[in-house]
C-alpha cells in the first residue's frame, strides 16, 4: 500500500536524547479522516478473519467509507475466533481493504463468537503496549513486519489478569477490566 504524503517536516528540536519534529501540509486541512471505533459503529468498515480457518496475527479490514480510516495502536477488538489488539497505528485509505497486524489477547479461545469485530472501549494497557511496541519494532527492524512476540503478550495479559485480581477462563484481557475473582 502507498500512500501519498504531501507534508513538510521541520528541523528537530533537540533535548537531551528527545528530537521533537514539527509537521505541517500546505493544503487548507479539510482531509476528514474517521477513527476507527466510530467507523465501526456505523458499519463503515468490516473486520473479519482472513479466512475460515483465520490467523492469530492477521485480520482483514476493509474500509467502505469515502474517507480515511485511522486505527490506533492499542485499540482492542472483540469477536470472531478471539479478541485482538492493533499492534501498530494505520491511516487506511478511502474504499480500501487490508490486512491489518494484531496480537491476541485472549489465548484461551480459538472458536467462532462471531463473523465480524467490533470495537471496545478500552485500550490495551500501558505496560502491554510498551513491551508489544518494542517487539513490534524489533520485528520491524529485522524482518520487515509488523508482528509482536505473541507469547510475551500472553504473559502480559496473565500478568494483568492475576494484579487486577480477576479469572478468565480464556485469559480474555477484557476480563482484567470488568470482573474479579
Amino acid at each position: 500500500m502507498k500512500i501519498k504524503l504531501d507534508y513538510n517536516i521541520s528541523e528537530p528540536l533537540k533535548v537531551g536524547n528527545l528530537a521533537i519534529f514539527g509537521v505541517s501540509s500546505p493544503t487548507n486541512g479539510t482531509e476528514q479522516y474517521l477513527c476507527l471505533p466510530e467507523a465501526l459503529d456505523k458499519n463503515l468498515v468490516e473486520i473479519r478473519e482472513v479466512s475460515e480457518e483465520g490467523s492469530v496475527n492477521d485480520l482483514s479490514l476493509h474500509n467502505h467509507s469515502s474517507k480515511g480510516l485511522l486505527c490506533v495502536e492499542g485499540e482492542m477488538l472483540s469477536g470472531c475466533k478471539q479478541q485482538r489488539v492493533l499492534n501498530t497505528s494505520v491511516l487506511v485509505s478511502p474504499f480500501t481493504k487490508i490486512t491489518i497486524p494484531v496480537s491476541c489477547v485472549e489465548a484461551g479461545r480459538w472458536s467462532w463468537k462471531s463473523n465480524r469485530f467490533s470495537s471496545t472501549e478500552e485500550m490495551y494497557f500501558a505496560k502491554g503496549r510498551a513491551n508489544m511496541r518494542d517487539s513490534v519494532f524489533y520485528h520491524s527492524r529485522n524482518y520487515g513486519s509488523k508482528y509482536s512476540n505473541q507469547n510475551k503478550v500472553w504473559e502480559d495479559v496473565d500478568e494483568k489478569l492475576n494484579k487486577m485480581d480477576a479469572y478468565s477462563k480464556t485469559s480474555s484481557v477484557n476480563q482484567a477490566y470488568f470482573s474479579k475473582k
